[in-house]
């Protein structure tokens, strides 16, 4: 519903320029996991930036867009140079930079702290808290992780991604029964397939053999949504980096 919403907003107001960044991020929600609308992310970030050149949401967009889906890094950072160069810089611009750019390139303590003082400025940004999660496990801090994931589940019990995170986070620190228990938490609300591996590969890795292959059945042979995500993580957590790879 909210997508529609901001395109009525359009409608009625063709130079609302935010707007069309708001429908760009809508886009890039909905494309996580297969990039299928990143073009429909690009349309809508150039059609804010044909309406404001200097806009920081837009240039980040464009910065999303160059980097995870381009992937020319080069112009990502150019991008989202022109977005940070802002004063003061938006909260949602210091959480797109922390996560799609300094995250993927490695740069994970400055990922962990960008997205820290977006939070600081949108404390209620479930999504920007998962994201702090995910930059901070890289980084080595997975007991910080844990934290920030706790606290996003008290602003919403019911945010299964949230469990999900909060499982990879104690996996990282070999908290791998918590791990299983926060997973299983996580698939009341969704069978989601990528949370299915993970869940199969935590109860391998605690003994519980029977259960484990149970869940991967189904996954059967990788070819569903979501599957060879799951698959992977499965054996990842087996120690099995090639057939994680494949």
């Amino acid at each position: 519903m909210y997508k529609e919403y901001v395109e009525q907003a359009i409608a009625l107001d063709p130079g609302f320029v935010l707007a069309y960044v708001e429908v760009a991020d809508s886009h890039l929600m909905r494309t996580t996991l297969t990039w299928t609308e990143m073009p429909l992310v690009r349309e809508y970030a150039r059609k804010a930036l044909e309406l404001d050149p200097a806009l920081p949401e837009a240039q980040a967009m464009m910065g999303i867009v160059s980097g995870v889906y381009d992937y020319d890094w080069k112009e990502a950072e150019r991008r989202f140079s022109l977005a940070m160069a802002q004063d003061p810089v938006p909260a949602q611009v210091r959480q797109w930079y922390g996560f799609f750019y300094l995250l993927p390139i490695g740069r994970y303590a400055e990922s962990a702290e960008e997205l820290r003082r977006g939070l600081l400025e949108d404390p209620l940004n479930t999504l920007s808290r998962m994201s702090m999660a995910a930059s901070l496990v890289a980084a080595g801090r997975p007991d910080d992780a844990v934290h920030e994931m706790r606290e996003c589940i008290k602003l919403d019990p019911d945010l299964f991604f949230a469990y999900f995170n909060l499982s990879l986070a104690e996996a990282a620190k070999g908290a791998f029964r918590e791990a299983a228990a926060s997973a299983e938490k996580m698939l009341k609300f969704s069978r989601w397939p990528i949370g299915i591996g993970l869940l199969a590969g935590l109860l391998a890795k605690i003994g519980n053999t029977e259960a484990s292959q149970a869940l991967l059945e189904e996954l059967g042979q990788g070819s569903g949504y979501g599957a060879p995500l799951g698959l992977a993580l499965f054996h990842l957590l087996a120690g099995d980096i090639d057939q994680a790879a494949e």
